[in-house]
């Protein structure tokens, strides 16, 4: 599977964890696992959604 597959994959999955679910974060553990030779796109991918959801809550922050 090519590089940009697996990112994509890990970053759709990684966008349906929206609260703590041990199944969903499992799933998550074990396909980085099995992508581990493209880990920095899995890195990549978990740093862009931490400042999606930062980004988020800042905003609502200041809307209020």
């Amino acid at each position: 599977m090519a590089v940009k597959d697996d990112y994509q994959d890990f970053k759709n999955a990684l966008n349906d964890l929206k609260m703590n679910n041990k199944s969903l974060i499992n799933f998550l553990t074990l396909l980085a696992e099995d992508k581990i030779h493209n880990a920095p796109q899995i890195v990549r991918a978990i740093e862009e959604r931490i400042l999606e959801v930062c980004i988020k809550k800042f905003d609502l922050f200041f809307k209020y």
